[in-house]
């Protein structure tokens, strides 16, 4: 049992000792994403060690760099400390609220609906809205958001072991800080979610595609082997449009068109199994 209040509560190098004693201990997924979120809640660092394997804790290092960046250019960015500190109590406080929301929510809602939820409970809370009392400053309120959210959904990923989702969401991240460094214009919420939408629908359209490819070899090695039991059969070379009817009338499953069974096999015939 992950004892959250110690965590919550204690001395930063009480928890260490506390994740010392967890070495070795066979966490699920779950327990190390409760972990993560109650380091989150209680303001302290990460603990790398919290993660499954090496190539974890490289992903969650780069996610949290780019948080660890933003942090810095929203302290450094404030040189009349005119509002740092209330400020990072926003930080901290958009930060729990996505934790803490992705924690009850992860296991109901996919990335895309996740990301839709906590764009609402900005609006609602509008986290950052005392940039918009700097005039000067080019961290626009909901880029900031935006860049704090993409970077702590890749952790969350990484904690969950979802690698895949990970790797989009800091990638996300990324986007969002060159944006913030180069001073861009604020992408809208619309064009922040399109961007979203398209990275995920282009992860699967590649999934797709790459099981249409399976699906195509599978089917032109099955089109190949009937063209030799139907050639060996009849005891003689037939050609491929005898082979392609044999196949369309008694062998067509999948009902495919008679003119897509001829172009399998005559590419199964050339030694063509896949598209690429």
């Amino acid at each position: 049992m992950i004892n959250i209040e110690l965590i919550r509560n204690s001395k930063l190098y009480e928890v260490n000792k506390y994740f010392e004693t967890l070495e070795g201990t066979d966490l699920t997924k779950k327990d190390r994403l409760i972990l993560h979120v109650a380091m989150i809640q209680r303001g302290g660092g990460i603990i790398l060690s919290n993660c499954a394997d090496e190539n974890q804790s490289i992903l969650l290092s780069k996610a949290t760099r780019i948080q660890f960046e933003l942090h810095a250019d929203l302290q450094h960015g404030d040189d009349a400390a005119v509002y740092s500190e209330i400020l990072m109590d926003k930080f901290h406080y958009a930060k729990c609220a996505i934790a803490e929301y992705f924690l009850e929510n992860y296991s109901n809602l996919d990335r895309h609906e996740m990301i839709d939820k906590l764009f609402e409970i900005n609006r609602k809370e509008q986290f950052f809205k005392v940039l918009h009392e700097q005039p000067n400053r080019y961290l626009q309120p909901d880029l900031c958001y935006s860049i704090i959210l993409s970077s702590l959904i890749a952790q969350f990923y990484v904690m969950l072991e979802d690698l895949d989702n990970a790797v989009s969401s800091i990638m996300n991240a990324a986007y969002f800080y060159g944006a913030s460094i180069e001073r861009n214009t604020l992408p809208s919420d619309e064009r922040i979610k399109q961007f979203i939408h398209d990275d995920i629908n282009k992860r699967t359209q590649k999934a797709n595609e790459a099981r249409w490819q399976g699906h195509v070899e599978q089917q032109r090695r099955k089109y190949l082997e009937l063209d030799k039991q139907r050639q060996s059969e009849l005891g003689k070379d037939l050609t491929i449009k005898s082979v392609a009817t044999w196949i369309y009338e008694r062998h067509n499953q999948d009902d495919l068109e008679y003119e897509t069974i001829r172009d399998h096999l005559s590419k199964a015939r050339r030694g063509i199994f896949t598209n690429d």
